[in-house]
C-alpha cells in the first residue's frame, strides 16, 4: 500500500509540497474541505498555508466538532482541518500522509476509506486502529521519525 519515492521511503513524498497533478486528482475532495475551511475561519478560526496545504483550526466550528466527537484532525484533499492550533501541530505529520494518499486515490479515497472502516467494523474490530489508510499513515510517521533520529546521530557523530 505504501507509494515508493525517488528516495525509497514511502513516507517521504508526504513531506514535500504537493504536485500540480496531486492537486488535480484532489480537486473535487478538497473543495469541499475549503468550504468547510471558509466556514471555519468565518466562525473564529485561523486559516494558514503550510507547504502547498490549508490548514485551517479553532473557531466555533472547531470548537463544536471538538466537544462532539472524538475527531481532533480531519484531512480532505489538500485541506487539514483540527478542532484547535495544538491539534494541528500534533498530527501535522499523519494528516500529510493524508494527503499523499488522497494525490495517490483521488477523489475515491472517502469511498475506499469508508469500505475499509466497514471492513473492519464488519469483523467487530476497531474500524480506525485497523483501517490501512490509517496504519499507513501512522507508518509513514514513523519511519519520518526514525529517519529524523538517524540523521541527529550521525550529525553528532560526525562533529
Amino acid at each position: 500500500m505504501s507509494k515508493k519515492s525517488s528516495s525509497g521511503a514511502p513516507w517521504h513524498d508526504a513531506m514535500k509540497a504537493p504536485s500540480c497533478l496531486g492537486y488535480a486528482w484532489a480537486a473535487p475532495v478538497t473543495l469541499v474541505g475549503l468550504v468547510l475551511a471558509a466556514l471555519l475561519r468565518a466562525l473564529g478560526g485561523v486559516c494558514t498555508w503550510r507547504q502547498g496545504v490549508l490548514e485551517a483550526s479553532g473557531g466555533l466550528l472547531g470548537a463544536w466538532v471538538g466537544r462532539a466527537s472524538r475527531i481532533e484532525a480531519l484531512t480532505l484533499g489538500h485541506v487539514v482541518l483540527a478542532v484547535h492550533g495544538q491539534a494541528q501541530d500534533h498530527w501535522r505529520r499523519h494528516e500529510r500522509m493524508h494527503v499523499a494518499q488522497f494525490e495517490r486515490w483521488g477523489a475515491l479515497l472517502p469511498c475506499l476509506y469508508a469500505a475499509e472502516m466497514g471492513r473492519w467494523r464488519w469483523r467487530g474490530l476497531d474500524a480506525y486502529q485497523h483501517n490501512g489508510f490509517e496504519r499507513e499513515a501512522r507508518l509513514g510517521v514513523h519511519r519520518w521519525q526514525r529517519a529524523q533520529r538517524t540523521a541527529c546521530r550521525r550529525a553528532d557523530e560526525s562533529t
